[in-house]
């Protein structure tokens, strides 16, 4: 039985850039957000 979801789907992928977390955050909670990835919120 054929439903026509192949022809009739749109996937959206999206991302919000990430978390806002300082330096000074990694120093008091002992926890990089970010990891080894660069950037934040409000970044190109």
């Amino acid at each position: 039985m054929k439903l026509g979801q192949l022809e009739n789907t749109l996937v959206i992928f999206s991302s919000d850039n990430g978390p806002v977390w300082y330096h000074e955050d990694v120093d008091k909670y002992g926890h990089s957000a970010t990891g080894l990835l660069r950037g934040m919120k409000g970044d190109a």
